[in-house]
């Protein structure tokens, strides 16, 4: 049986979203792949080498080839209008009993922006989608692979629970423990913004200062997909594919811990045709009707450049 799990991973190996009316043996079947991991009971995610994507694309829809998705800029609390909410006596919106959900380049846990006034972390569980585990670890079932965490199976990058965190804060040297960082702060910030704590001394809050989270740092995309959208090497983007995976980690949380959720999700696109027929907006749209679930997405950025092309190519079979 091929190895789904390295193909998760490998470069040698490109990602096709497809639709699927939740039998997944159509979809393997199908696409002539044992290699098939569901989001939900509507969308999966199939590998297939990459050198035969001519031949791939011509059996996939345009949708089925993940967009690429890059960080966007952050606006102060006091624009957004969420520091007077804070002030006001009879609502009382500060995030408690709620989880916040961040997706995106991960999260500098040791922050004390992020943990309780006793020292312990407000972060409930990081999936780092990029971190790859050795030969060694798999062999010694080390965090196992795959993982599962309720009904969500972590079958790519590495998980660590609230418990793992306290004892990492608590080392000489943290990241000894649990060495996840986010090494671009995007994610950080975006978290603070979100659901950073009380700083006094720098007259700082968050929106949701009293909120827990459930970070997701996103894995970096494959070269290929970078080519094929001809994104610069130097460019930090994400997959539609790892994001969808991220939203389904993120809920499965609020299931186990029985708490509202509000996602955010602080990545945009200028790929796709941007009238909701993505599969991640499809994929949104459906998360957006559940009970107790929030979804917000970035946006702005690049306004009204040229990003976009409207005209004949052509294209050269060669």
């Amino acid at each position: 049986m091929a190895d789904c799990y390295a193909q998760i991973v490998s470069q040698a190996y490109a990602d096709y979203i497809v639709a699927y009316g939740g039998v997944l043996e159509n979809v393997r079947k199908i696409y002539n792949t044992e290699c098939v991991w569901p989001v939900n009971e509507r969308y999966a995610v199939c590998h297939l080498p990459v050198d035969s994507m001519r031949e791939a694309v011509n059996r996939f829809s345009y949708n089925s080839i993940p967009k690429l998705f890059g960080l966007m800029d952050t606006s102060s609390m006091d624009s957004s209008g969420i520091t007077p909410l804070h002030r006001q006596p009879y609502l009382g919106l500060t995030g408690k009993d709620i989880i916040v959900g961040i997706i995106d380049t991960g999260i500098d846990y040791t922050n004390p922006l992020f943990r309780y006034s006793d020292g312990r972390s407000r972060i409930l569980q990081i999936w780092d989608q990029g971190e790859v585990y050795t030969d060694t670890q798999i062999a010694q079932g080390e965090n196992g692979r795959p993982g599962t965490i309720g009904d969500f199976s972590v079958n790519y990058g590495r998980n660590y629970s609230q418990d793992e965190i306290n004892r990492a804060l608590t080392a000489q040297n943290p990241y000894e423990l649990v060495p996840t960082r986010d090494v671009l702060g995007h994610g950080t910030f975006m978290a603070g913004i979100a659901a950073g704590g009380r700083d006094e001394v720098n007259e700082f809050t968050g929106a949701a200062p009293d909120a827990d989270l459930v970070v997701v740092k996103l894995k970096p995309a494959k070269e290929y997909l970078k080519q094929f959208y001809l994104i610069r090497e130097d460019v930090p983007v994400y997959q539609e594919n790892d994001i969808m995976m991220a939203i389904a980690f993120v809920l499965e949380m609020a299931r186990l811990y029985n708490k509202p959720v509000s996602i955010f999700l602080g990545l945009g696109s200028n790929t796709g045709s941007h009238n909701g027929d993505a599969y991640v907006s499809q994929y949104m749209d459906m998360v957006g009707t559940l009970s107790g679930v929030s979804i917000s997405v970035a946006a702005g950025n690049e306004s009204n450049r040229g990003c976009h092309y409207l005209g004949r190519l052509d294209m050269d079979e060669n």
